[in-house]
């Protein structure tokens, strides 16, 4: 199997500086924290409050500068790759082994000392002409891919990117006891090494005298790499969990689940489109709590609850008729005030109380009438319709309370998906709703205000309800999606 990757796939570049990048930095050259017999810190040093800005500066947590390497290396990623795809290329990058090009083989083969050669140039000489051999591993395919597109010079780095001051500054606690990043010795550790280079004038034939500091340089920067994607990487790692998981205003969290691709009618009102999420009615109705809260009190709570007093149309659960009920204080403002209906939310998102009848002070809050197809709530059982059968009539559900209540938004709202931590391009992306209750829902009619709306997603409570969300096949690879418990 071909395996044709796109080198637009890739975005390697992103620590590749150019000089459009490094004319709006100042470099990070010295080692030392703070000036000489001062407390100020070093102007040209990680702290610096010229390069980076002022102690709790907004700029201090977003001004980037960068290590001047003084010599090229690869990129870290290729040259990881590189390294654990054959050992033996590290030994001769170090110059603890010999190699000589095969024309046959087309690789580097060990070779006793004294033939072909060693070190870090002599490498870089001979990797345009080595052909690595190729398996049956999708791993190895990628790896080879990645190494034989990126190592040309356009992908290797002569300046190391320094984040922003503010993400690993320097602090003294109440005791007077000093502390800072890790991340920070890793950096001077880099910018020591490239320091030496100071007064060595490179050219070709130069260049292989300085190849140990040259290795050790591009082992300082794999390190720096590789702690960052530690804290970085995984589910719980320190990055995504002290800024990756954000709370967003009126935002829900959902664990990603597959969506069903199955069309078997253009015109059906399930048909969904590239354009479309699948999201649970709670978690639709979290996201635009202001509207649900409104919409709430529009359809059902100001035909019930009277705002000057502490009287409520309410229903006998023994007679199952309208009565006008005191209702104490408590009660009536968990109906009427924001903070209550906050609560009330919450109390709808409970699976095990969704299905359970809407109460109020021991009182069914309100009836429906439910023939089979056609549902209707009942806001006062003295003026039932002559086609009503008591038969017919049941307490309304929190979940129905809820479904009826928004249901006139559902093709209205627009949302935002959001990867978190976003790992690719096309990890944040506008879509539509689709609300989904539970499987196997209801296909009826509801008559509220007089108006009929035909849904095809009323609650069934003998299915399970859906609380998941449900991208479009066509953007899970951008969300990084594979269905073990990614979240957006």
């Amino acid at each position: 199997m071909e395996f044709n990757f796109k080198k637009s796939l890739f975005n390697l570049d992103l620590l590749v500086l150019t000089k459009e990048h490094t004319k709006k930095m100042t470099p990070v050259s010295k080692l030392n924290v703070f000036e000489s017999s001062s407390t100020n810190f070093e102007v040209s040093g990680l702290f610096s409050t010229d390069i980076f800005g002022a102690v709790g500066s907004t700029d201090r947590n977003e001004r980037f500068s960068y290590i001047d390497l003084k010599v090229k290396v690869l990129h870290p990623l290729v040259y990881k790759h590189l390294t654990t795809t054959r050992a033996f290329y590290k030994e001769v990058l170090a110059g603890r082994k010999y190699g000589v090009y095969d024309p046959k083989l087309k690789d580097l083969v060990p070779s006793v000392e004294g033939e072909g050669g060693t070190g870090y140039s002599f490498f870089m000489e001979t990797l345009d002409n080595i052909e690595m051999l190729d398996n049956d591993s999708d791993l190895r395919k990628f790896k080879l891919h990645m190494i034989a597109n990126h190592s040309s010079p356009e992908f290797m780095l002569k300046e190391l990117l320094v984040i922003p001051a503010g993400l690993r500054d320097y602090t003294v606690d109440e005791s007077g006891v000093p502390s800072e990043d890790e991340i920070n010795d890793k950096y001077r550790k880099v910018m020591m090494l490239a320091n030496t280079l100071d007064n060595i004038t490179l050219s070709k034939e130069t260049i292989g005298a300085i190849d140990s500091v040259r290795f050790r340089i591009q082992e300082g920067v794999l390190d720096l790499y590789d702690h960052i994607m530690g804290l970085l990487d995984g589910k719980r790692k320190f990055i995504q969990g002290k800024w990756g998981s954000r709370g967003t205003l009126y935002g829900t969290r959902n664990v990603i689940t597959p969506s069903l691709a199955n069309v078997t009618n253009l015109d059906s009102p399930n048909n969904l489109t590239i354009d479309h999420t699948t999201i649970g009615l709670f978690q639709y109705a979290r996201a635009i709590t202001p509207i649900t809260m409104n919409k709430l009190h529009m359809v059902f709570i100001s035909k019930i609850f009277n705002p000057d007093s502490n009287a409520a149309y309410l229903v006998n659960p023994k007679s199952m008729k309208t009565e006008l009920v005191d209702v104490p204080v408590k009660i009536r403002d968990s109906w009427l005030t924001l903070d209550g209906l906050d609560d009330m939310l919450a109390t709808m998102g409970q699976d095990d109380l969704r299905a359970e009848p809407v109460m109020v002070n021991g009182n069914y809050m309100l009836l429906l009438h439910d023939n089979g197809k056609v549902i209707t709530p009942v806001f006062n059982t003295d003026n039932l319709p002559e086609e009503f059968k008591e038969s017919n009539l049941r307490p309304i559900s929190y979940y129905e309370l809820l479904y009826i209540a928004l249901i006139d938004t559902y093709d209205t709202y627009r949302g935002l998906i959001t990867r978190y931590p976003v790992i690719n391009l096309g990890g944040v992306y506008p879509t539509k709703y689709y609300i989904k209750t539970t499987d196997n829902p209801r296909v009826v009619s509801v008559v509220i205000n007089n108006k009929t709306t035909e849904v095809v997603e009323y609650p069934n409570f003998k299915e399970p309800y859906y609380n998941s969300l449900s991208p479009h096949y066509a953007f899970l690879r951008a969300l990084g999606g594979d269905y073990d418990g990614d979240e957006i």
